[in-house]
């Protein structure tokens, strides 16, 4: 399980990589949200929830971009 973790977490060349971290924490976010919107009925402002869901498609779109990347050792 510890692999798998430190492998979500690392890039294509093996190292850490903060964008994902980022991400991850962008997406921890989005479900603290949601539960308290659904189950304690906070409100939330709608430019506030769209600007957090912008920043994770965009974080996103960071790590794919990784995937496309030619970096020498």
């Amino acid at each position: 399980m510890k692999e798998f973790i430190k492998q979500i977490f690392s890039d294509v060349d093996g190292g850490g990589s903060f964008k994902r971290i980022a991400t991850a924490v962008i997406l921890l976010l989005i479900v603290i949200t949601v539960i308290g919107v659904n189950f304690f009925h906070a409100t939330f402002q709608q430019q506030m929830w769209e600007d957090i869901k912008y920043t994770f498609w965009l974080s996103m779109g960071f790590i794919t971009s990784e995937k496309f990347t030619n970096r020498g050792k």
